[in-house]
This record gives C-alpha cells, sequence and structure tokens, in this order.
C-alpha cells in the first residue's frame, strides 16, 4: 500500500509539501532538504494500487496505465485520449514536458529525485526549492517509441476527481474518438489506400494512374467507407494506431471504386476501314485489329467490350 501525505517542515522553503511513504507516515528527517524535521504529518490517503508515483523536490505527481500510450506499451487509444484530454483542460504554461529519464531515475531511486539532485542534475533542472513554490500542474514526458505519459500533481487529481479513471479509465470518450478518428486517417494515408490499390489486377491500376487525382483520391476514399460499413468492418485501435481488415474489405471496395469510375468515364468503339476496332475514352484509347480474329468482326467487338469492362467504363458502339 502507498499512502499519500502532507506534511510540513522546519527549514524547507515553502514548508508544506506533499509526500508519499510505502507505510503510513511517521517521519522525522525530511527527505527532501535532509536537515529539518517534520512538524506534522496529516491528511494521509492510501492510493489505489494500480497508480505509479513520483517525488519530485517534495511535490508529488501519479500516473497510471491509462494515461500511457505507445507503439509497444500503455493503453492505446484511451492513454492517447486522456492526454489530449489533459492537454486541454489544462493552459500550458501549467504543464510541462521533462525527459523521462529524469522520471526514470526517480522511480530507480526511491521515488524521489531529491536524493540525487547533485549527481543527475535535477536540482538545476527543476530549479531547486523554487520548484514546490508553483510546480505545474502536469508532467508530461516523452520516451522511445513514440510512448509518451502524463503525470498529475497530487492535489490536482483530488480537486479535479480526477481518481474516478481507477473505475472508468477515460476522461472524455469524445477524445478517444477524435484519437481513433485521426488514426485511422493516418492509416489511410500511409499504407491502407496503397495496399487497397494493390488488389486490382496491373491493367486496371495503369487506368487508375490516368485518373485525375484530385477525383481518384474521392472515389476510392468514398469507396473505402462504403466497403467497410456494407462488411461490417472497423478499425481496430492498436498500441499507437489503428488495424484495418483491408482483406476483409477488398472486393467490396473494388466494386464500389469501378462503379463510381464507370460512371465518369466512356467509351466509344468506331469501325474504321472495315479494318480494325478503335476504342476511346477521354483517357485512354485501344485497337483491334478485325484481321487478328480471323476476319471475325464479333470476337474483335466481345474483345473491345471485355476490354471496356474490365476497365468499369460505359461503352457504346458507332
Amino acid at each position: 500500500m502507498t499512502y499519500l501525505f502532507n506534511a510540513t517542515c522546519s527549514d524547507c522553503a515553502g514548508n508544506t509539501f506533499t509526500g508519499i511513504s510505502e507505510t503510513k507516515p511517521q517521519l522525522e528527517i525530511c527527505p527532501v532538504c535532509e536537515s529539518g524535521s517534520f512538524t506534522s504529518v496529516s491528511d494521509y490517503d492510501s492510493i489505489p494500487v494500480n497508480f505509479d508515483t513520483v517525488n519530485i523536490m517534495g511535490v508529488v505527481y501519479i500516473s497510471t496505465h491509462a494515461l500511457a500510450f505507445g507503439d509497444y506499451g500503455g493503453s492505446g487509444s484511451i492513454g492517447a485520449g486522456n492526454i489530449a484530454f489533459l492537454k486541454a483542460e489544462h493552459d500550458s504554461d501549467k504543464c510541462e514536458t521533462i525527459p523521462w529519464s529524469l522520471m526514470s531515475w526517480a522511480e530507480s531511486y526511491g521515488k524521489t529525485i531529491s536524493g540525487m539532485m547533485d549527481c543527475y542534475g535535477a536540482d538545476s533542472y527543476f530549479g531547486g526549492p523554487a520548484w514546490r513554490v508553483n510546480p505545474p500542474e502536469i508532467l508530461f514526458t516523452h520516451g522511445g517509441h513514440g510512448s509518451e505519459q502524463a503525470w498529475i500533481r497530487s492535489d490536482i487529481m483530488e480537486s479535479a476527481d480526477y481518481w474516478h479513471i481507477s473505475d472508468y479509465p477515460c476522461f472524455e470518450d469524445e477524445y478517444i474518438s477524435q484519437i481513433e478518428s485521426q488514426w485511422e486517417d493516418e492509416a489511410w494515408e500511409s499504407w491502407v489506400e496503397s495496399d487497397l490499390k494493390s488488389t486490382f489486377s496491373d491493367e486496371y491500376q495503369e487506368h487508375m494512374e490516368s485518373v485525375d487525382s484530385g477525383k481518384l483520391s474521392d472515389v476510392t476514399y468514398q469507396a473505402y467507407r462504403d466497403a467497410m460499413e456494407s462488411e461490417s468492418q472497423y478499425p481496430e485501435p492498436e498500441y499507437n494506431g489503428v488495424h484495418i481488415p483491408v482483406d476483409a474489405i477488398a472486393e467490396s471496395w473494388r466494386k464500389y471504386v469501378q462503379i463510381a469510375l464507370k460512371r465518369s468515364d466512356h467509351a466509344v468503339i468506331r469501325m474504321v476501314d472495315n479494318s480494325y476496332l478503335d476504342v476511346t475514352t477521354p483517357s485512354a484509347t485501344a485497337s483491334f485489329p478485325i484481321g487478328d480474329y480471323a476476319g471475325d468482326y464479333r470476337k474483335a467487338m466481345n474483345q473491345a467490350i471485355a476490354w471496356c469492362n474490365d476497365k468499369a467504363l460505359t461503352w457504346e458502339s458507332i
């Protein structure tokens, strides 16, 4: 069990600060200045076991799994959404980003930075006793593999009623939805669209390259939305992004793309000198010499029509 308490030191600047202890506080020497003695220790509360604490210059910050995310850990969109909520709710000048290395040292050395300030530079970084005069409300730490974690000052945890995340792990569902939508958009741009396009034949991919890029982007994205809905598929949140079930929607997506492009691209099949069929569209042409089909016009026409259908084109013969 970890306990959070308020203490008053006879020597420390600011005197009163918050502390943490593995037992109900019965301390005599101040762990911050290491010289003064406590004149009072009171108002202690137990901290749920799923919360972490760190003591920085006598100021306690609290975090939990639901306040972290990264490529290989944390709570995914829940952690990212909670961090986004805290950044929106607390003024930037009342928050601070600190090196993850300092927080790691704090956790390794009895969860207090005060005892190692001279060796690792924490004293100069945190400004010594002044840290306790106006400490940040929220600390944000950034680590490797895109990880981020929020640490909330203990009195803010109480006054803002943030302890409820021990029962329900998110502050507001809206922020989590926003994060997941953002991750879905990033996935679409970085790999989903290209993976879906690769499921078409090489010939059809060449045809798609001839379509206006702005128009094609609109078509492929709307087809993605329609395919996800028709196949009852949804993005699946992961640690630091979402998984899109490309294989499950590929067939429907191709159908929607072909229908959309067929509506907007029209082919005309013409007989030229009774020797070949010329197929023209706004963006492509093809030729089918009748002689290649032993002079059989119908076979040549069937091949021309098949070419149009493969490219999802409407067509007419003149």
